[in-house]
């Protein structure tokens, strides 16, 4: 996003001294609308990119804490989210696996009384 202000600067500074200054003006104007509206279409679109994932992730999250410990995320998001997700699915892994082991000690104190 910092690459178009500089991009226009040298495209102004580029152009001819013959012009006038209202037709600077108008150009100025121009290249800045362009400019606006090209970051605000960026900036949508890593929202959107970042969106999907972060919403996955929470989803997974309220399962879990709804009892659903088998809850896993895929894990075709991006190197990033990839590894969050792989994280995510282990820590969930360990809880199950905490959770089994507490049912069996459980389950072995009830017989052995």
């Amino acid at each position: 996003m910092g690459v178009s202000p500089i991009l226009l600067i040298a495209f102004v500074f580029s152009l001819p001294f013959h012009l006038e200054f209202i037709q600077y003006k108008n150009l100025i104007g121009v290249l800045l609308i362009l400019s606006t509206v090209s970051t605000l279409c960026l900036s949508g679109l890593v929202t959107r990119l970042l969106k999907e994932p972060l919403n996955k992730l929470l989803e997974a999250q309220k399962e879990i804490r709804h009892g659903h410990l088998d809850c896993r995320l895929s894990e075709g998001e991006g190197q990033e989210f990839e590894q969050l997700f792989d994280c995510f699915n282990k820590m969930a892994y360990g809880m199950e696996m905490a959770a089994k082991h507490e049912r069996m000690v459980a389950e072995e104190r009830v017989l052995f009384k």
